[in-house]
């Protein structure tokens, strides 16, 4: 059976596009998330809401999206982890991001899991710091 160089080109282009993909995903999601998350958010440290390490653990993709996108609208679905969340947080107001696709959304999520992979940061004193 004889193999055009054609077919093998593509052929290899598919096996290694999801790891282009998850790479090209992941870097866009740094970049969203810093520009629309860290003001409240962190992976491993909670701030003004939850750290985000594991989210994907807590609630399953399609919920994620909805949140984001108007947590408002979930709470007031009545939605009982939403309204515990909320409450946990003593009301406060999660900006709506309706402006964000489905896949920018995914891409943060992504970013977010890889994240989540690594240990936290931990500041320490600075050498100018230390007695000396």
């Amino acid at each position: 059976m004889k193999i055009s160089i054609r077919l093998l080109l593509v052929l290899t282009a598919m096996a290694f596009a999801p790891v282009f993909t998850t790479a090209q995903n992941v870097e866009e999601g740094k970049k969203l998330f810093e520009a629309n998350c860290t003001s409240c958010h962190q992976v491993h440290q909670e701030v003004v809401g939850p750290a985000l390490k594991d989210v994907d653990k807590r609630r399953d993709e399609a919920w994620l999206i909805k949140w984001v996108k108007n947590s408002q609208a979930v709470i007031k679905s009545g939605d009982a982890y939403a309204v515990a969340l909320a409450n946990k947080y003593n009301n406060s107001v999660m900006t709506s991001f309706g402006s964000l696709k489905d896949g920018e959304i995914k891409s943060i999520f992504a970013y977010i899991k890889e994240e989540g992979k690594k240990a936290p940061v931990v500041d320490g004193p600075k050498d100018a710091e230390k007695p000396g």
